[in-house]
């Protein structure tokens, strides 16, 4: 409905997270559900498709591991706005625990208890990359992207958290002084990321569906057991800005867009 969908724009713009229940597990239905938020941003595995683990995966979220807290797609220039993990099936053995954190919140403590730290990682850049190997020649692919952990605008306001240890490139481009810098800004991060008070874990069941705002909220899991699959897609920053902008159409709810 026009209420769900300005219901499930709102929590992703204020809060960074909805979620919906009740979704059939068709990957057609995924696609559709992003449509009518907004659109689909085709990603290097295309639009939507299933994450399932792997025995020997190229990807750590791929595995059965548990999965440390990151924004997604740090390494694309167009970070998606938003994400999609639409649950098929969930581990009858060991379940997977989803995690969650507010990026903006992380990062307003840091600026509080660290303004070194925090002022650090809002004017560095670091380099993102991610190589897919199992495509063909023609297909395969190695993007790369300079990201600042934190964005503001000019009032200092945050717009953007990106975060991601796993497809973070090595540091030679760091001069030999910033390099110790760096890595406390990070260990910084990283204890408010693991702060129980600031997580929020839940387990995703068949036919439950998680909305993340990924230029606001980072993720993880809890190892597990088994099989669990997910659907997965993304929304650019345009297509979420003018569904935004469409739905939102009285002055009073201008300030969401």
């Amino acid at each position: 409905t026009e209420a769900g969908l300005k219901d499930a724009l709102t929590w992703l713009r204020q809060y960074g997270i909805a979620f919906v229940h009740g979704v059939p597990c068709q990957r057609e239905i995924t696609t559709a559900v992003l449509k009518r938020l907004g659109g689909v941003q085709r990603m290097l595995y295309g639009e939507v498709w299933e994450a399932v683990a792997k025995e020997d995966p190229d990807d750590h979220a791929f595995s059965r591991h548990s999965l440390a807290m990151h924004t997604d797609c740090t390494f694309l220039h167009d970070t998606p706005a938003v994400q999609v993990l639409h649950c098929f099936s969930q581990s009858e053995d060991i379940p997977a625990v989803s995690h969650f954190v507010d990026g903006f919140w992380v990062a307003e403590r840091l600026r509080q208890r660290s303004p070194e730290c925090f002022q650090f990682l809002c004017t560095t850049p670091l380099r993102y990359h991610y190589y897919v190997d199992d495509m063909s020649e023609e297909t395969m692919s190695h993007p790369l992207a300079m990201k600042k952990t934190f964005n503001v605008d000019d009032s200092g306001a945050l717009v953007q958290v990106c975060h991601n240890n796993y497809h973070r490139a090595p540091v030679s481009y760091l001069s030999f002084d910033d390099v110790p810098k760096l890595y406390k800004a990070l260990n910084a991060v990283e204890e408010e990321l693991v702060r129980e008070e600031n997580v929020l874990k839940i387990k995703l069941g068949r036919g439950s569906l998680a909305l993340m705002n990924n230029h606001r909220l980072l993720h993880g899991r809890s190892t597990f057991s088994g099989t669990r699959v997910l659907a997965v897609g993304y929304m650019s920053e345009d297509q979420f800005m003018h569904s935004l902008r469409r739905v939102f159409v009285n002055e009073s709810d201008r300030a969401l867009c």
